[in-house]
């Protein structure tokens, strides 16, 4: 007889767009394309990390929210540096009970040989950056929730759809408490 699952922690996962520049206001895709086409990551830390975890996990089913938080870069002689903050967020379904978040800037570092403008950063953080910070925001994640003693929580992996642009919106597979 096949086991039974037990109810999921996490109702659902819902991610932010990262851009809201117009068309007009984005890189030529020939212009994009070279420049993305040059560039190589150099570079990856956690710049800042906050986990607020202050009551201890009650038991109730969690409805997880994952938004992005400030984005900025600076450029200098031979690439460019970004720090990208996420921020996870896991409230009770119920509206009543323990909540907990995490909020994580990164410093990505990249080398390019052509200097990075705004109409081209616009399209990078919208397809690529999310490609490179992703997985360690997923693993910073599960491993707060799991050192503050609630149960951790495996965020999606990043799809990319065929037309380039990355997805977190999709529901990803939940856990239990006991990690089922």
């Amino acid at each position: 007889m096949p086991a039974r699952r037990k109810r999921s922690l996490f109702a659902k996962h819902t991610a932010t767009a990262v851009s809201s520049r117009t068309p007009a206001q984005l890189a030529r895709p020939e212009e994009y394309n070279r420049f993305v086409s040059a560039i190589e990551l150099r570079f990856l830390r956690l710049a800042h990390c906050e986990i607020d975890a202050r009551a201890r996990y009650d038991g109730n089913q969690l409805s997880p929210v994952v938004t992005e938080g400030n984005v900025q870069y600076v450029g200098h002689d031979d690439g460019f540096i970004v720090y990208h903050e996420l921020i996870f967020d896991a409230k009770p379904t119920s509206g009543k009970g323990s909540h907990a978040s995490v909020r994580a800037t990164f410093e990505v570092e990249y080398a390019s040989p052509t200097p990075v403008t705004d109409e081209l950063f616009a399209v990078f953080r919208a397809n690529n950056l999310p490609v490179n910070v992703w997985p360690f925001f997923r693993e910073f994640v599960n491993t707060a929730l799991g050192r503050a003693a609630w149960p951790p929580y495996l965020l999606p992996t990043l799809k990319v759809s065929p037309a380039g642009r990355p997805q977190r919106q999709r529901v990803g597979k939940t856990h239990s408490a006991s990690g089922e």
